[in-house]
């Protein structure tokens, strides 16, 4: 049996204003949208980074000078036209690897993830200080505009053509991590009755 003369663990934060809960359940929004650009470029980040290595590593390989042309494995007719096919591939990459720019994008990936991760953890700092003054003060305001202003420079340096397929993808998993009817909302503020 639970004593209902215990002390709640969190305000009932009665005292918003309809303007101030509408402010809590855009933040929590914006929260959501940094969680989801958060795991899209962490995703990215994963993708460019792997293949970066295979790159990187079929370009060692076949570099004249990395020994494994010495095999005796490559020594006879059909070896010697399998390592040509590897070293010329290994060419090619080498060649196109720097007009991929893949460097400069796994930069880019990595600068927006962590921008995005910044974002989700102010936004969420500043809703739980909401909740435990149990009022929206002017400090809250300026924190949640600076939120707001950073998210709006990040979207401003999304990649112009993001997978929106993948997004959808994403977007059922930031619901299921943080889904919007068990974020906290200030309840509204009671109304006055005539007496």
């Amino acid at each position: 049996m639970v004593d209902k003369n215990l002390p709640k663990p969190w305000p009932e934060a009665h005292g918003f204003n309809p303007r101030d809960r509408e402010l809590v359940e855009v933040l929590w929004d914006n929260a959501r949208t940094a969680r989801l650009s958060e795991l899209y470029y962490g995703e990215r980040l994963d993708r460019l980074s792997r293949w970066n290595f295979i790159f990187e590593l079929l370009v060692a390989i076949g570099a004249s000078g990395s020994g494994i042309a010495g095999w005796a494995v490559w020594q006879d007719k059909i070896g010697a036209v399998v390592w040509a096919c590897i070293a010329g591939l290994a060419a090619v990459i080498a060649i196109a690897k720097p007009l991929l720019a893949i460097d400069r994008r796994i930069r880019h990936a990595t600068r927006q993830q962590q921008l995005y991760r910044s974002i989700l953890s102010s936004l969420e700092n500043l809703a739980f200080d909401i909740q435990q003054a149990g009022t929206l003060s002017a400090e809250n305001r300026r924190r949640y505009q600076r939120a707001r202003e950073n998210l709006r420079q990040a979207e401003d340096a999304d990649d112009p053509a993001q997978n929106l397929r993948r997004l959808e993808q994403l977007q059922q998993r930031v619901d299921k991590e943080m889904p919007a009817h068990s974020l906290w909302v200030p309840l509204p503020a009671p109304e006055a009755h005539p007496a």
